[in-house]
């Protein structure tokens, strides 16, 4: 802080005093000097008016007197650069220039000259220079433009052209012999010039890689199989330079700067386009060549047949040996197919091997005509068949694809051992044997004696089965089994079956109550000998043979025990009937329409009796053998008058085909079977084809097949798609006029509308034949037989991706059948009893209430398949367990399969509420795993091998897999990185 003392009082009173004095004095003096500053500025002003009138003096005269101007020789040290710097430039030859340094300097000029006065521009010399920087920038692009490699001399007399000014381009051209061409002046026709220079150096770069690739590019040979003949060799490499190469050829037509390259172009064009033509004919023919060489040449068959052929032939064999010859000689690609008259030699070879063609397809269709099934094969199997047809023994080979089951003959040998062309039996795809009822001549030409084989196999049926009828009663049935092929057992029991039934109602007709309910106790016994069979232990032939039948027999128990229940309800009221069968009323069942008991009347431990429940509203009347119950069924009988075995439903009567099917399981019928059944039959009784329709998994075409083999007709199955046109269409359904089997067409909507109209003509024209009873009938031009046993069948899912809609006159033809989900319930029972299973019912109802629970609450996994393949696959393990452990319970046997062959599949998060649903259905039971110690033993060495930890829950995984594999044709491994997929895989 500061502090400040007071003045005295008499100094203080004298200030004011002194300022105003001062003052005063200020204004004196200012005025005194007033004048002297007035003087100075006048005198100021008048130097100022002076110098400037001077200066503009100066610059007037400057103007009319310059010392200078821009075409002086030596104005200014600053002009000099430039023009120093320039003419330096000039003298540089022309492989020296340096463009961008030279650009660098012109630009650094124009900027000092733009740096300079304005009031300099309007100089001559300030215009020259500007003029002759901004010419040299502009000179400069063009000459860097012209320094582009693509430049060639043409292009330098197109410049010259276009500058009117001529002069030599050699080495020792400078910059100036550039700059009297004026570039400044013609920059848009440099660019030009340069432009089509680049566009042209890329057509040279083109035609150079075409010349060096075709001139290294060669065919490769390869040794004909069986003659030993150079062939040309498939090289994609080549295939697809060529197909690139044309396009760039093609391209470079299309361009605008083709004009000095169009002749070369042109020649390139012409002998690639050549080369592409000749390499696929040639190919065409080789391969055509390759396929008929064999048969004309290695077919002393088809030479006797196709004699002038076979010459023609022989002529076109010398003719391409010579040209493969001379190709070998020559292998670069360009060479060798652009050769005078090299494609007009193989254009004709390919028609004379057409014409080859045409006569053997001709023979071939002969050799259908006598022996239809060979419809069926393909032409390369026919041409093997046809030319080893002297050799039964090899054509047996085939048999597989020409019959059912039919695929080996077993054949009668000489001294030596040699197999003889006679005869004796056949074998099945299951290694079942049946004798011929007598030996078959098997000489002669193929389809001659193969037709004699298939007389034989229904001859060889058609006497069995009636010796099996006349010998079935002569021994229990669980022994008379033994003596017969699967087929004749299986197709005598469903005669028998009819024949007893037929009694039971003759001796009810006569007065006798009781007569179907002891039908069906004998049934019972039946069957359940069967399933002590099955439980004990049998070949897989015998075993398969009794389960069919025990799989027919359940349906057959049960169809008599739904009349017994039906008869039991007219008889006595609701009330008595339940009574007296000591069963439950509808309202406890779960399928009131159709249920099943294992059990016998008013006893829940008996196995086998099977008792459906019909509920009141729908009891049909049952009193005699016309009953709708039992004519809906399909019955088998023997007819000793014609000597033949026919099957009876509803009105409809079909004969028996005797195709041999050897030993082949059978569906479970189920009452959508049923239905399906009588609507075929109907549909062929009515002269009409079949049309089962339905989602995936109802059993559209297994059924028809299912029907076909009750019927002992072949039936062909064919997958239908986009691609089938028809005339493929048209040689099935004339290979299945001659044959009288039964064609089945799986996704027939999957084929165009275009062909389905066409296709309704043609089965159309068959109908009609077999409804007017023609023994032959003209098809599509072509007399043909007919045999009127033929059928056919299309299976359809409605409303698919990609389906359409039946044209009306299609539709027309073909007897609708929907097709639903089959109850799984049903199916799972009677498959229990065909594996030895007692206590079939219950165990089938627990069964399909842990796969639906299981598909309601377990997540969705895209692994998870809860439906009848799995159910199938499970059942055959539980029935292998059951026979390998007889003495254990059935439930214990069920649950252990149920839990050990889903586990695997089950991921970790569902497994508990997995197991939980387990305990729930099997309380109580806790069954060990079967372990084979010996394989964990093998495992954890394998596991040690690979250097692994052989932990439990991995060896447990490779058990699992290991056991997925013997009941599964493949196994898809899944889980996360790290979790041991392909390790697991390896042990």
């Amino acid at each position: 802080m500061l502090c400040l003392a007071p003045f005295p009082p008499a100094q203080g009173s004298e200030l004011p005093e002194q300022w105003t004095n001062t003052k005063k004095l200020a204004i004196q003096v200012k005025q005194n000097v007033s004048p002297l500053q007035a003087n100075e500025v006048s005198i100021l002003r008048r130097k100022c008016q002076q110098f400037e009138l001077k200066q503009h003096e100066f610059r007037e005269k400057f103007r009319q007197e310059a010392p200078f101007s821009f075409s002086d020789p030596d104005p200014y040290k600053s002009l000099n650069k430039v023009n120093t710097s320039i003419d330096a430039w000039k003298t540089t030859k022309w492989k020296s220039i340096n463009v961008e340094q030279m650009d660098i300097d012109c630009k650094k000029f124009a900027k000092d000259v733009r740096s300079l006065d304005k009031e300099m521009k309007s100089w001559d010399a300030f215009v020259g220079l500007d003029n002759t920087v901004k010419n040299m920038i502009t000179s400069l692009r063009a000459v860097s433009e012209l320094q582009n490699p693509a430049i060639r001399d043409r292009h330098w007399q197109q410049l010259m052209q276009a500058t009117q000014v001529k002069f030599e381009m050699s080495d020792e051209t400078t910059l100036a012999d550039l700059l009297q061409l004026n570039l400044h002046k013609y920059e848009d026709e440099v660019r030009n010039i340069v432009d089509k220079a680049v566009k042209e150096s890329g057509m040279e770069k083109v035609l150079k890689a075409l010349d060096s690739t075709w001139s290294t590019m060669e065919f490769e040979h390869e040794p004909h199989p069986r003659t030993g003949t150079m062939m040309l060799k498939s090289d994609e490499v080549l295939v697809e330079t060529l197909e690139d190469n044309q396009v760039q050829l093609q391209n470079l037509m299309m361009s605008k700067y083709l004009s000095h390259f169009l002749k070369e172009v042109t020649s390139w064009q012409q002998k690639l386009s050549t080369a592409d033509s000749v390499i696929s004919i040639w190919f065409e023919v080789q391969r055509t060549w390759s396929h008929l060489e064999s048969i004309f040449i290695g077919s002393e068959d088809i030479r006797a047949q196709l004699p002038e052929d076979s010459r023609s032939f022989d002529d076109i064999d010398l003719e391409f040996k010579a040209l493969m010859e001379d190709a070998v000689k020559t292998p670069n690609v360009v060479e060798a197919t652009n050769k005078p008259g090299l494609y007009d030699k193989l254009e004709d070879l390919k028609k004379r091997l057409a014409v080859c063609e045409k006569a053997l397809a001709e023979y071939l269709e002969t050799k259908r005509l006598a022996f239809p099934r060979f419809y069926f094969v393909s032409s390369a199997d026919l041409l093997d068949i046809l030319s080893n047809g002297n050799d039964p023994v090899e054509v047996s080979r085939h048999l597989s694809k020409l019959f059912d089951s039919l695929c080996k003959l077993k054949f009668h040998l000489d001294a030596s051992g040699k197999p003889l062309k006679f005869g004796l039996g056949m074998y099945s795809k299951e290694d079942e044997y049946v004798d011929f009822d007598q030996e078959c001549d098997l000489s002669g030409q193929v389809e001659v004696w193969l037709n004699r084989v298939l007389d034989r196999m229904c001859a060889t049926l058609r006497h069995e089965i009636p010796e099996a009828v006349v010998t079935y009663e002569e021994k229990p049935r669980e022994q008379w089994i033994f003596d017969y092929p699967a087929q004749i057992a299986l197709t005598c029991t469903q005669i028998w079956w009819t024949t007893e039934v037929g009694l039971a109602f003759a001796r009810l007709e006569e007065g006798y109550e009781n007569a179907i309910k002891d039908y069906n106790k004998k049934q019972i016994s039946q069957l359940n000998a069967l399933i002590t069979l099955l439980i004990g232990n049998l070949n897989a032939g015998d075993r398969m043979k009794i389960m069919t039948i025990c799989t027919i027999d359940v349906h057959a128990r049960d169809v008599v025990a739904k009349m017994i229940t039906a008869k039991a309800w007219v008889l006595g009221g609701a009330r008595n009937w339940g009574g007296s069968l000591g069963l439950r009323t509808a309202a406890h069942i779960p399928h009131p329409s159709y249920c099943y008991f294992l059990s016998g009347a008013g006893d829940d431990t008996t196995p086998g009796s099977g008792y459906p429940l019909l509920h009141p509203s729908v009891s049909p009347l049952v009193e005699s053998s016309q009953a709708f119950t039992w004519q809906s069924q399909l019955r088998h009988r023997w007819d000793e008058e014609k000597k033949h075995c026919f099957a009876n439903i509803c009105d409809a009567q079909i004969q028996y085909s005797y195709e041999y099917l050897g030993n082949t399981p059978r569906l479970v019928i189920t009452p959508l079977t049923d239905r399906c059944y009588i609507t075929l039959t109907q549909s062929l009784h009515l002269i009409m084809g079949g049309a089962p329709a339905g989602p995936a998994g109802t059993g559209k075409t297994e059924t028809t097949k299912d029907l076909g083999r009750a019927l002992g007709t072949m039936v062909y199955v064919f997958n239908c798609s986009e691609q089938m046109d028809y005339k493929s269409c048209g040689n099935i359904y004339k290979g299945l006029a001659q044959t009288g089997a039964w064609g089945c067409f799986d996704e027939f909507n999957r084929i165009s509308v275009e062909v389905l109209s066409v296709i309704a003509v043609q089965v159309k024209c068959v109908q009609d034949a077999i409804r007017a009873k023609k023994k032959t009938f003209n098809f599509l031009g072509e007399m043909i037989s007919l045999i009127p046993t033929v059928g056919i069948f299309i299976t359809m899912n409605p409303g698919y991706a990609g389906r359409t809609e039946l044209p009306e006159n299609l539709k027309a033809l073909f007897r609708p059948c929907a097709m639903v989900v089959p109850d799984f319930e049903l199916i799972c029972e009677i498959m229990l009893v065909a594996e030895g299973f007692l206590e079939a019912r219950l165990l089938a109802r627990k069964f399909i209430t842990l796969y639906t629970l299981c598909k309601e609450l377990l997540s969705k996994q895209d692994h998870y398949d809860w439906g009848l393949r799995a159910i199938k696959s499970v059942l055959v393990v539980a029935g292998s367990l059951k026979r390998g452990d007889p003495s254990r319970a059935e439930d214990q046997v069920l649950m252990r399969a149920l839990r050990d062959f889903n586990i695997p599949k089950i991921v970790t998060d569902d497994l508990p509420v997995f197991m939980g649903l387990i305990g729930d259905l099997f309380p109580a039971l806790d069954v060990p795993r079967k372990r084979d110690l010996n394989f964990e033993k093998v495992i954890k060495q394998s596991i040690v091998e690979l250097k692994l930890q052989a932990e439990d829950s991995f060896v447990l995984k490779v058990v699992q897999l290991e056991e997925l594999l013997q009941v599964r044709h493949s196994v898809l491994v899944i889980g996360n990185a790290g979790s041991g997929k392909s390790q697991g895989c390896r042990i």
